[in-house]
């Protein structure tokens, strides 16, 4: 899977750098160009996965090429991450070790010296989508910015993170993490839609809109050592929100005056 990711990756970037000897002007028509952006997604969760965890960040770059026609394709890589976590795995594991009644539980565990060590839960994971979209200018002056609409499909994995604070704490340690991080991913569907300008000096280029995605998602672990039961065999995580991102344009600019002698 991660292979051809990769190969995508590799194409799209390829694709961006390919036949820009030709010189283009921005302001003249709609014209392909190169696109690396750097992107930033707030978002919230829905379906089984607003059980799991709160407010949603989402930071990465995609890189892609927009044709003439105004349609544009893109491939991301994008980390998930967040402090939110709603999963009650703190308080199973101080049931689960230590006799621990669960409304007595305040976030600390024994750490390696016997001495309380508070471990913290935080939400990890990344997205990798490939979507194709399409910009609707609004302006004639401006022929390669507008409105946008898009939609593709991704593939997602997310999963609980313990980090204990000041020392180890080795109930939560490695390799135990692994029965009660809820290792979690699959293919999804996403969409979005929104503005993207261009400028004619190529300095400020930048888009904002909103973004949806369903997501068909499986857990990856046989069983959670905490709870000691098996996660549900198909999940439906759904996410929802605002996303902006800086565009750097990649293409060889004609000089907006031609000199005849």
């Amino acid at each position: 899977m991660k292979s051809r990711i990769s190969s995508l990756l590799f194409f799209l970037f390829i694709l961006t750098t390919a036949s820009l000897k030709a010189q283009v002007s921005i302001s003249d028509s709609a014209i392909g160009f190169g696109m690396i952006n750097m992107e930033y997604y707030a978002s919230a969760p829905g379906g089984d996965l607003k059980d799991r965890f709160g407010f949603t960040n989402t930071m990465g770059a995609s890189i892609g090429w927009k044709w003439p026609s105004n349609f544009y394709v893109l491939g991301s890589w994008q980390g998930l991450f967040g402090n939110q976590v709603k999963d009650s795995v703190g308080w199973n594991v101080m049931t689960m070790l230590y006799n621990v009644e669960r409304n007595a539980y305040n976030g600390l565990i024994p750490g390696t010296d016997g001495k309380l060590t508070e471990v913290r839960f935080y939400e990890r994971g990344y997205v990798i989508p490939l979507v194709v979209g399409k910009i609707f200018p609004i302006s004639p002056a401006n022929p390669n910015s507008g409105l946008y609409v898009e939609a593709g499909t991704q593939f997602i994995q997310h999963k609980i993170h313990l980090e204990a604070i000041g020392q180890d704490a080795p109930a939560v340690a490695k390799p135990y993490n692994k029965g009660y991080d809820r290792l979690t991913n699959g293919l999804g569907l996403v969409e979005g839609f929104g503005f993207r300008y261009f400028s004619r000096n190529r300095l400020v280029n930048f888009h904002l809109g909103m973004q949806f995605s369903q997501n068909f998602t499986k857990s990856r672990r046989s069983v959670n050592l905490d709870s000691g039961q098996t996660e549900f065999p198909n999940r439906l995580d759904l996410l929802y929100g605002f996303k902006l991102g800086w565009t750097f344009l990649i293409y060889n600019q004609a000089a907006d005056k031609e000199y005849y002698y």
